[in-house]
């Protein structure tokens, strides 16, 4: 029987709680629409007048913080890299922190579970086809090939590991916790014995094929699943908002960026911490880089 802490534990500071989850969705559209404004055709210019100028002062605020850490000059990625931390990591923490939800365990960053490195593997063997077929498209390749050769491999490298830190820990860390029930991540997700026939053992072993407890409908998928009760809104808008920000990128990312966004918000609650899908995350992104500099 799977568990859910909205039960089991007090909401915490009642109003301020709400109004802090409240905050940390418009914080999450916002950042969601700001990014669209880069792109998306049709936006009023007041719009993305406004944007700018919120965009300039954190970037200002970046350029601070990486003159304050001796970066000189304060390159694009320096920049750029600030601005993430700012609006993906530290807003966002400063809003869990306001409600109450700042401990680890309320955040996803977590041990992982008994799955989490088979998760691993298994998601990156399932992942290596997909990350092929991306690297061959001619604009991924070229923009990404132009990028190494202009900031150079070991900060280009150093970038990605600082923003997938960011984006993991708002998309899975913080997004997954505010759009619960209780505005913080569930219990430990239950990981039932290795047991049955062939297939079913081979299910379990990766964390499927858990105990459907006499459900029935999509209740009856998502326990087969693993996933817990109030899990499935957040998983999805974390998806969601994952995709959105992928949008102008190459079509082939953009296509993969929606499902990849799910499927790393499922891992996540799935294997007990976000930190099992950023992984995975950095291993697809340093393979993608393999395949472009050894078939380019």
């Amino acid at each position: 029987m799977t568990q859910d802490n909205s039960t089991t534990t007090p909401l915490g500071r009642g109003r301020t709680a709400y109004l802090g989850a409240v905050i940390g969705i418009i914080v999450s559209i916002a950042y969601t629409l700001g990014v669209l404004m880069r792109t998306l055709p049709g936006t009023p210019q007041a719009l993305v007048d406004m944007r700018n100028r919120i965009r300039g002062w954190l970037v200002a605020q970046g350029e601070w913080i990486a003159s304050a850490l001796g970066a000189e000059p304060v390159t694009r990625e320096w920049r750029e890299g600030m601005f993430v931390l700012l609006t993906m990591g530290a807003i966002p923490l400063v809003v869990m922190v306001a409600t109450g939800r700042w401990r680890c365990r309320d955040l996803g960053i977590r041990m992982p579970n008994a799955i989490g490195w088979r998760v691993l593997i298994a998601g990156y063997l399932l992942a290596l086809p997909f990350v092929y077929w991306m690297t061959q498209s001619a604009e991924f390749t070229k923009s990404y090939l132009a990028w190494i050769e202009r900031a150079g491999l070991s900060t280009l490298a150093a970038y990605y590991v600082v923003v997938l830190l960011a984006e993991h820990f708002f998309f899975q860390g913080a997004v997954l916790a505010i759009c619960r029930a209780d505005r913080r991540w569930p219990l430990p997700a239950p990981v039932a014995a290795i047991e049955g026939g062939a297939l079913r053992k081979l299910l379990r072993w990766i964390g499927l094929a858990q105990p459907t407890d006499g459900t029935v409908g999509f209740a009856r998928v998502t326990r087969w699943l693993g996933l817990q009760d109030g899990c499935v809104v957040a998983v999805v808008v974390s998806g969601l908002l994952f995709g959105a920000v992928h949008y102008g990128k190459d079509v082939r990312e953009l296509a993969l960026s929606f499902p990849g966004g799910v499927a790393m918000a499922y891992l996540a609650y799935r294997t007990n911490t976000w930190l099992v899908p950023m992984t995975l995350h950095l291993a697809t992104a340093a393979t993608a880089g393999a395949f472009l500099l050894c078939l380019s």
